[in-house]
């Protein structure tokens, strides 16, 4: 996970030099883009788009949004792929886990 990803370099660099497990991993990338309200956030958001597609045989996705917004829909998301694997109801401190070791593994 990447928090301010601007133009996705740095986003880059991480998808291609430290993400090893190419089946399983993704890297999310969290921006505002100006809210897409500005010529230069929506600059940003194409190159970023742009930028990322440069990686092949990786998974990435963009979340347009700030950070903490963005954090509780991720992590919202991961409960409910949980309760779909499971058939139960996902456990939102297990998605946060889950949110939170990809991050400090990234980091």
């Amino acid at each position: 996970m990447e928090i301010g990803s601007w133009e996705g370099r740095s986003a880059v660099y991480l998808l291609s030099r430290l993400v090893t497990d190419h089946e399983y991993s993704e890297l999310v990338c969290i921006d505002h883009f100006d809210l897409l309200q500005t010529v230069a956030g929506k600059q940003r958001y194409e190159n970023i788009k742009k930028n990322l597609a440069l990686i092949k045989d990786h998974s990435w996705r963009i979340l347009r949004g700030f950070s903490v917004p963005a954090l509780i829909d991720l992590i919202r998301e991961e409960d409910d792929k949980e309760s779909h694997q499971q058939g139960s109801p996902g456990s939102i401190s297990t998605a946060l886990t889950k949110v939170m070791i990809h991050s400090w593994m990234l980091s």
